[in-house]
This record gives C-alpha cells, structure tokens and sequence, in this order.
C-alpha cells in the first residue's frame, strides 16, 4: 500500500477524492484519510471501504454504496460529498447518489491534523491485517476541499494537474515505473 503522510486535513462541508483505477483483481477500493491504525469517529475523514464511500460528518458517518459489480480495466473513480449529497462516477458518468440525510454533510467533515492518507489498504488497521487491503493500479490521485461537479470531473479526468487549482489540496502522480 501507499502512505501518504501529513495530507490535507481542514476541510469544510465538502470533498471530492478522484484517481484513475486499474482494476486489475476484481476487488472493490481501500483507501482512506484518518490516524493510522485506530478506528474511532473521531479519527477518520473519509473511506474507499471495500464497496462503499465514507466521510466523517463531525462524528457521523455519511455512507454512499459503490456500485455492486466492480469495474475491469482502468476507471476514473470520482467520488463527492457536501451538503447537497454524496455522489460516485466513473468515468465521468453517475454510477451511485444519494440525497437522504444518511449521505447529506450537514454539520462538516471531520478535521484530523495526526491524519494520513492510506491507498490499497484500510488505514484503520494494521498494514497486514487479512480482509484489509486490496490490489489495485493508480494513477493522479487528487483530494479536493470542494464538490466538483460533474462538469468539472468530466473536463478535468484526462488532465495532470500542476497543483494551483482552486481547491485542490492533495495531489499525487504515479509515473509508470517508479
């Protein structure tokens, strides 16, 4: 797995977290942002979990279901939450939403500054532990403190960023071969 140390962390009402996936073993994602190996509302952010988004409305899981067949090949995953929602696309078309108040942001995303970001594994575990890790490809993995809409993933998912766009508050590259 990839660990990314000391991320992003204040976050308002809204996030959007975007790669490009390569599918390669038929597993849904792991990845997230919270205190490495602790598994309390109050230090995790946001969730790939094995088949479903999460993000921590200051202590209250949002949830949002991916879909249920798991994609082949490389994807454009753009996942979103904020005040109107949650919302899953790939490849720049609405896969999953959700608009209850099971999905809605409503009072702000948990903010942890002892934060890291886990890729292709459950952050709230140990490295290793059986049932929490997966086997992807990534590529131009992105965090945004802001909802980007659909227009803008649709625009943008072929783009590489140079890290002064609005909003953009994470961003890591993959070259092939390093």
């Amino acid at each position: 797995h990839i660990r990314i140390n000391s991320p992003f962390f204040a976050y308002g009402n809204a996030i959007t977290v975007e790669a490009w996936i390569d599918f390669n073993s038929g597993q849904h994602l792991w990845a997230g942002q919270g205190t490495a190996s602790v598994d309390n509302m109050t230090a995790n952010v946001w969730l790939w979990h094995a088949g479903t988004f999460y993000v921590n409305d200051n202590g209250t899981w949002r949830s949002l279901n991916f879909p249920i067949t798991v994609p082949t090949g490389k994807v454009h995953v753009a996942t979103v939450a904020d005040n109107t929602g949650m919302y899953i696309y790939y490849d720049g078309v609405l896969v999953a939403s959700g608009t209850t108040p099971s999905s809605i942001i409503a009072s702000g995303i948990r903010n942890n500054a002892g934060s890291v970001i886990d890729i292709g594994h459950d952050v709230r575990f140990p490295a290793g532990t059986p049932g929490r890790n997966t086997n992807f490809g990534i590529d131009n993995f992105t965090v945004w403190n802001t909802a980007r809409s659909l227009v803008q993933i649709q625009n943008d998912m072929t783009d590489c960023f140079n890290g002064s766009e609005i909003g953009l508050v994470q961003r890591n590259n993959f070259p092939e071969g390093t």
